[in-house]
C-alpha cells in the first residue's frame, strides 16, 4: 500500500495505526513533519523512505515485528524522543543507543536480558529512560551511568 504525499506537505505530525501491508511512506512529502508513530504494524525494518523526514524529533514505532534499524538512523540530528515496543531489541539496542541528541527513550520488549553494549554506551542528552520488558531478569552490569534517567 502506498500513500499519496500530495496533500501532507505541511503536517506536523503523522500517525498510522493497524495498516499492516503499509510499505512506503511519501517522507519527501513530510519534510516538515516533526512527529511519526506508527503502531500496530507488521514492518520489520523502517521504510527507507524515512531518511527524508530532516526535521523529526519524535519517533514512535510499536511494530512487534521491528528487527533492525537502517544504518542512518543513529545519525538524526534532531531526533529528541524516541520510542520502540518489540519483541526482541537485541538487534537494534546499539543503534538506539548511538543517538546523541536523544532527550527521552522509552524501550518496551519481550527480552530476558539487554545487551552488554547498552552498559558500554553513554546519551549525553538522556533526561529519560523508560524500561518496560516483561521477561527481563536484570539489568546488565556497569548500567551506573544510567542513574540519573527514569526507570
Amino acid at each position: 500500500m502506498k500513500i499519496d504525499g500530495g496533500d501532507l506537505m505541511d503536517l506536523d505530525r503523522l500517525e498510522i495505526s493497524s495498516c499492516n501491508w503499509l510499505s512506503v511512506l511519501p517522507a519527501s512529502s513530510l519534510k516538515k513533519a516533526r512527529v511519526l508513530c506508527i503502531t500496530d504494524s507488521r514492518i520489520k525494518e523502517l521504510p527507507e523512505s524515512i531518511e527524508a523526514m530532516e526535521k523529526i524529533e519524535e519517533l514512535s514505532l510499536r511494530c512487534k515485528s521491528l528487527m533492525t534499524l537502517p544504518d542512518w538512523f543513529p545519525c538524526r540530528k534532531n531526533l529528541k524522543t524516541f520510542e520502540v515496543d518489540c519483541e526482541s531489541i537485541t538487534l537494534i539496542i546499539n543503534k538506539i543507543f548511538s543517538l546523541r541528541s536523544i532527550e527521552s527513550l522509552s524501550l518496551c520488549c519481550a527480552d530476558e536480558e539487554l545487551p552488554a553494549a547498552m552498559a558500554e554506551t553513554s546519551v549525553e542528552n538522556l533526561k529519560s529512560f523508560n524500561l518496560r520488558c516483561k521477561n527481563l531478569r536484570a539489568l546488565p552490569s556497569g548500567t551506573d551511568h544510567l542513574r540519573t534517567s527514569n526507570f
